[in-house]
């Protein structure tokens, strides 16, 4: 089907979530043209740049085939270079100085709070997980710990599902824990078996990765919170830990500003960052599949 020919009926909101609009959409210059045009923020600098990205959980969506492979009626947020996805915390309220229409001028309560603490509210992460289940496949390992430590009673109620859904739906939960510290025990066996062979004549500088002797997490050059530069210093195969948001994060980040907040080589910022790509790339590859087969299974028991 020609994209052009498509008219996808979605939803936009800005940052606050104050504001949600119905609009139909031929492409992502399309959604973004009305978004703007909805919330206002073409009256404003016509140069500033905006993201698209989906509200529930901060995915950035700049590829047109996976735009377009999106059901119908997803909820899209859009924000521009300042601004930053949180997720929905119903237990949090917003104060009325903090109501100010961030979605307009590009100011406003975005960054009140820090999303990765927040995703350890288990009822934020349950809150995901009843819109798609394919969301366990974005989750960081602390995430997914968490929602495994809820009383299997309670995140029933949480899912609305029955008890003994919900323990299935947990042990998907474990599952996916497991597989991932799996991959990440065959990536250090298989560095281990690639450092045997390596030559003898290899500099020391390369074993310890530091350039000086200052303490990252006291950095201030890196926007990346405290708990994302705790998990890429003292985490192998850090990506395997962070949730997709998490991963973008670390991908927007210079390759100058990581490399002062982790205290590493330049060499060690760039593998890091392309196994992060490679991670968040074939989570979304998954996303896009499990998507498919779901409109396949959908309209196979409307026929």
């Amino acid at each position: 089907m020609d994209p052009q020919s498509r008219k996808f009926p979605c939803k936009i909101c800005g940052s606050s979530r104050l504001r949600t609009f119905g609009v139909v959409a031929t492409s992502l210059e399309d959604l973004i043209a009305k978004g703007k045009e909805k919330l206002g923020l073409d009256k404003f600098d016509a140069q500033q740049a905006y993201t698209i990205v989906l509200e529930d959980d901060g995915t950035i969506v700049e590829d047109e085939d996976y735009f377009m492979c999106l059901p119908a009626n997803t909820t899209f947020m859009i924000l521009n270079a300042s601004q930053k996805w949180t997720p929905v915390d119903e237990e949090i309220s917003i104060s009325s100085d903090t109501k100010m229409d961030d979605d307009v001028g590009g100011v406003g309560s975005v960054d009140c709070v820090d999303y990765p603490e927040s995703s350890n509210n288990w009822k934020v992460l349950a809150k995901q997980l009843r819109k798609n289940l394919a969301h366990i496949i974005t989750m960081s390992e602390s995430d997914l710990q968490t929602l495994i430590d809820v009383p299997s009673t309670e995140l029933a109620k949480e899912l609305e599902e029955s008890l003994i859904r919900t323990e299935a739906i947990q042990d998907s939960l474990q599952r996916a824990l497991d597989s991932r510290e799996e991959h990440r025990e065959a990536k250090e066996l298989l560095k281990l078996y690639q450092n045997a062979f390596q030559n003898d004549d290899s500099k020391p500088a390369k074993e310890t990765d530091q350039v000086d002797g200052s303490d990252p997490l006291t950095m201030e050059t890196s926007r990346l919170n405290k708990r994302i530069v705790g998990v890429l210093r003292q985490k192998p195969s850090p990506e395997l830990s962070l949730s997709n948001v998490e991963l973008q994060e670390v991908l927007k980040e210079s390759e100058k500003e990581l490399q002062s907040a982790l205290n590493c080589s330049i060499e060690k910022v760039k593998d890091l960052q392309e196994d992060c790509r490679k991670e968040l790339k074939k989570r979304l590859s998954k996303m896009e599949s499990l998507e498919q087969l779901r409109k396949h299974s959908t309209k196979r028991r409307k026929l």
